[in-house]
C-alpha cells in the first residue's frame, strides 16, 4: 500500500515538473477579455504591451507563457 502511495506521489510530482517546464509557475495570466481571447500572435500582444512587457522580444511566444485566466 505504502508503494503505491509513493508511486503515486511521484507521478503527482513529475507531472507538475514537467508542466512548470512547458510554461513558467508564476508567469501573470491574461485576463479573460474578448482582446486576449482574440490575440493569437505576438504582434497582436505588442500592439497594446509594447512599454510593459520588455521582455517579450527575447523570450519568443507570449501566449505559450500568459495564458487566459478563467474564473477569477
Amino acid at each position: 500500500m505504502l508503494n503505491r502511495e509513493i508511486s503515486l506521489a511521484i507521478a503527482l510530482l513529475l507531472s507538475c515538473v514537467s508542466c512548470s517546464v512547458n510554461r513558467p509557475l508564476l508567469a501573470p495570466h491574461r485576463s479573460d477579455t474578448p482582446a486576449h481571447r482574440q490575440a493569437n500572435s505576438i504582434a497582436q500582444c505588442l500592439a497594446c504591451h509594447a512599454t510593459d512587457m520588455p521582455h517579450s522580444r527575447d523570450r519568443g511566444d507570449c501566449l505559450h507563457c500568459h495564458i487566459i485566466s478563467v474564473g477569477g
